[in-house]
């Protein structure tokens, strides 16, 4: 399974790039080299003979003369290719028509060494040129990320089954668990925001410096373009936010007790926060500590393969805090119930992991912190010596919390209830009536919008920049396809999701549902 899927990866991140590769050396490269060979070029006048175009190319056929010699081109800019970014297309032949209709000489550029050679319009289509790069550059990006990823994980030596038994021995041999001092994933995340958001950021400058250009000739499409800055924006603030929480915080280290966490009995242990100092924050509820046991698998088979976690159990509980000379200690302790998985060792293909996180809120940056710790069912019975147990608390909580639910459905207090959150509720005599409104789900719709927009974008441009009968048209449409689904998809979710209502009666005589949507019943 580990040997297929490096090999998957390569394949998957040498797919990515050598159609962005072909794409670039069909178009990009060739038209970068022919704007730098027509700088030298010399200007010359010509009779227009006849023009025509459309949306995405332009085409025309001069006649001039040079060195005593006539010559008939047909060449009407730097570009080879078609498309329709910006109104440089209907600006031009508004342009040519003008010469043609009028019988004005017309300015072209010659090239000397092969006066058979000449164009009309020699300037760089910069605008057009940020796109392609920004396009191109994104794809660039996923295929060295898989490729790495694939030979990584073909080239790593082959590892034990999950299924063969985790011992003690293997915890204390683990890097990330060795000497019980266990760190978070806090400044991998840091320089991973920092790299990626600098690379993007800088690929998407490129983008805003055409804009103003753009705008101003009517492209206002172009301005889907700032969905890439905003990302951009939203990794350096991700960035940035990492770098502030390590700044007041520090390292973090994870102190087990006991060390592994067992199975069938307890997993506790103190957090050390050296660099803070607990001034105006409320210690009792400030720190939440979550336990969460994880399974990582992989769904799916061929290109549709993708890894999924699924959280088989999971406890929470707020922290005990104590200050100390040099910051603060929050201490915990939680009861594991027995059956559950242990920690894999090597966590490859599919495998469980058990997830430690601790949140804090409090003014200024907040502390957010996760630790993947070893717990095995070899080490049931262990006891932590922190007295601190939030499964106890947990289930005090949770009894409290479900009579309440209980007496507030059986009093018919429904108001009171997590039901209140999407559904409308009414008593009429012996018939209850739950309405279930339009517009329920606002965060989802946005989001499947955005989706919508953004793939949608994505496809069209990628349809009228290439579509030819050529092989670069075949690959641009191909890589197309993939867009189209998931805009498709996120298109029909952005107006089921608003728009579908659901209405509910029980009675006596039983349970009556409707779905519609909008007004037209359809289950």
């Amino acid at each position: 399974m580990k040997r297929a899927g490096g090999i998957f990866g390569i394949l998957f991140g040498l797919m990515f790039l050598c159609i962005p590769g072909v794409i670039a050396m069909e178009t990009l490269v060739p038209n970068v080299l022919d704007w730098q060979r027509m700088q030298g070029w010399q200007a010359t006048t010509a009779e227009l003979l006849d023009m025509q175009g459309v949306e995405n190319k332009t085409e025309a056929r001069y006649r001039y003369h040079y060195n005593g010699q006539a010559y008939t081109a047909t060449r009407v800019y730097v570009a080879s290719f078609n498309d329709n970014i910006g109104s440089y297309h209907k600006d031009l032949q508004q342009r040519l028509s003008k010469h043609l209709h009028n019988r004005q000489p017309l300015q072209i550029w010659v090239n000397p060494d092969n006066p058979a050679e000449a164009v009309i319009d020699r300037n760089m289509r910069w605008g057009m040129l940020a796109f392609m790069l920004v396009f191109l550059g994104i794809f660039f990006v996923i295929g060295v990320l898989a490729l790495t990823g694939g030979m990584r994980q073909l080239l790593t030596p082959q590892v034990q089954l999950e299924s063969a038994a985790v011992t003690e021995q293997d915890v204390q041999q683990h890097k990330a668990w060795r000497a019980n001092r266990i760190h978070s994933d806090t400044p991998n995340m840091l320089w991973l925001f920092w790299i990626f958001g600098m690379f993007w950021n800088a690929m998407s400058m490129l983008v805003i410096f055409t804009l103003p250009e753009e705008v101003s000739k009517g492209n206002y499409v172009i301005l889907l373009g700032l969905l890439f800055p905003l990302v951009g924006l939203f990794l350096l603030g991700k960035a940035l936010q990492y770098t502030l929480e390590f700044w007041r915080f520090g390292k973090t280290e994870l102190v087990m007790d006991p060390f592994p966490g067992a199975i069938g009995g307890q997993v506790g242990g103190a957090i050390e926060l050296a660099r803070f100092q607990p001034h105006g924050v409320d210690l009792k509820q400030a720190f939440t500590v979550t336990l969460e046991c994880v399974y990582s698998y992989k769904s799916g088979s061929g290109k549709d393969r993708s890894r999924e976690e699924r959280i088989k159990w999971a406890e929470q509980g707020k922290a005990h805090a104590e200050a100390t000379t040099g910051g603060l200690r929050l201490q915990f302790c939680f009861d594991v119930p027995k059956g559950l998985p242990e920690s894999s060792v090597n966590q490859r293909d599919d495998y469980h992991f058990w997830n430690l996180r601790v949140q804090g809120e409090m003014p200024g940056v907040d502390l957010d912190r996760s630790f993947r710790i070893p717990v095995l069912r070899s080490a049931s019975g262990r006891h932590s010596s922190i007295r601190h147990n939030l499964s106890d608390i947990a289930r005090e909580q949770r009894a409290e919390a479900s009579l309440q639910q209980k007496q507030a459905i059986l009093q018919g207090d429904f108001h009171l209830t997590k039901l209140k959150r999407s559904v409308r509720i009414q008593q009429r005599g012996d018939e209850l009536l739950l309405r279930f409104p339009m517009f329920r789900n606002k965060g989802l719709t946005l989001f499947a919008a955005i989706f919508a927009g953004s793939f949608g974008f994505a496809t069209y441009s990628i349809v009228s920049e290439f579509f030819s009968v050529s092989l670069v048209g075949v690959l641009g449409f191909l890589f197309a396809i993939p867009f189209m689904l998931v805009a498709l998809v996120a298109g029909i979710a952005a107006i089921y999701l608003p728009f579908n209502n659901l209405r509910v009666v029980v009675d006596s005589r039983g349970v009556q549902v409707l779905r519609r949507l909008l007004v037209i019943p359809f289950a």
